[in-house]
């Protein structure tokens, strides 16, 4: 990996001068260019690939919030008096401002690194999350698709958590039945094998894969029972007890 590539937009020569000197003599190095206007900051990220984008609140041809819709992670310098606009702009999506003083100067890689780390945690945050969202929407297309009815109880809180479509079908009830309720899952199983089926789905001790079979009725009718073959089997959860 190279150095982190920082944009710095500053429009006062003094000011810029401050922050090259202690940015180029960091021991931290960065890869530092800098630009004067709003303008000439669209047009170089147009080009060219930026890990954080440092830049004067106030520019000549506008304010430096405008360059939260680039989405690249932005520190904000202020004057003193501005804290309230740099609030404003940290709540758009800013990752922090910091008011121009020399000490600021001084510290400005401590800043600029910490921001980068925050930067890449919640690039990390976001990619694990869109992770996640993709793991679910594959698991909820196969579970949504295969013909066996397919269901999840979460053992703590006594709920169903998912119903397959094919519920309707293997079960002869709404799903949405037994969503709200989780005890609504035996009342189309034949009378004679209710209790042995809630016996096995409401185990004493550790959970441990069952398989058995039972007659379904289909809801509101008076047709021939049909048999059904149920297997269960525990899924620990995150922190390795029974989910």
């Amino acid at each position: 990996m190279g150095d982190p590539v920082v944009l710095l937009v500053e429009d006062d020569p003094a000011h810029a001068e401050l922050a090259m000197r202690t940015l180029l003599t960091s021991s931290t190095k960065f890869a530092l260019t800098v630009v004067e206007t709003l303008g000439a900051a669209r047009k170089w990220t147009q080009l060219n690939m930026a890990d954080l984008i440092v830049s004067d609140l106030r520019l000549p041809d506008g304010s430096a919030i405008e360059l939260l819709a680039h989405d690249i992670p932005l520190v904000i310098m202020t004057s003193q008096g501005d804290e309230q606009h740099a609030v404003a702009a940290m709540k758009g999506g800013a990752l922090d401002y910091v008011v121009k003083s020399p000490d600021m100067y001084r510290d400005l890689p401590i800043t600029i690194s910490r921001a980068l780390r925050a930067a890449r945690s919640e690039r990390e945050k976001q990619r694990a999350e869109a992770s996640l969202r993709e793991s679910e929407e594959r698991f909820r297309q196969l579970a949504d698709n295969i013909q066996e009815a397919f269901w999840l109880y979460d053992l703590r809180d006594s709920r169903m958590v998912y119903v397959s479509p094919a519920w309707a079908r293997v079960y002869g009830q709404p799903a949405s039945n037994v969503m709200a309720n989780a005890d609504a899952r035996f009342a189309n199983i034949h009378p004679e094998d209710r209790a042995g089926a809630r016996a096995l789905f409401e185990q004493d001790g550790a959970p441990r894969p069952t398989a058995h079979e039972f007659r379904v009725l289909d809801e509101g009718t008076n047709t021939t029972p049909r048999w059904v073959e149920e297997r269960t089997q525990p899924v620990d959860g995150f922190d390795g007890e029974p989910w």
